[in-house]
C-alpha cells in the first residue's frame, strides 16, 4: 500500500495515501487519532502510523457492521456480512 513512500510522510503524501482531504487529515492529527510529529507548524507522519490507522479503522468498521447486525437480528450467524468476510 505505501511501498512507494518514504518512512516519514508529509501532509500532502499522507492525504494522497489515505485518499482524504487536508481538513480531514488535520482533524485526525489534532485529535491524536493519527500519530505524528509536529515541529512548529510542520507535521511529519510516520508510515507505520498510517498503516496502524488503516488497520484500526478497518477493524472499527467490522465492529460497527457486527454491532448493527446484532441490533437488527439479536444474534450473530453466518449471514452477517462481517462474518462472511473472514
Amino acid at each position: 500500500m505505501l511501498e512507494s513512500y518514504d518512512d516519514i510522510l508529509t501532509v500532502d503524501e499522507a492525504c494522497e495515501a489515505l485518499k482524504i482531504g487536508k481538513n480531514a487529515l488535520y482533524d485526525l492529527l489534532n485529535s491524536g487519532t493519527l500519530k505524528a510529529i509536529r515541529n512548529g507548524r510542520v507535521w511529519r507522519i510516520p508510515k507505520t502510523a498510517v498503516q496502524e490507522y488503516v488497520v484500526k479503522a478497518a477493524g472499527d468498521q467490522d465492529t460497527m457492521i457486527i454491532d448493527r447486525y446484532f441490533v437488527e437480528n439479536d444474534k450473530l450467524d453466518t449471514q452477517c456480512p462481517a462474518y462472511m468476510v473472514q
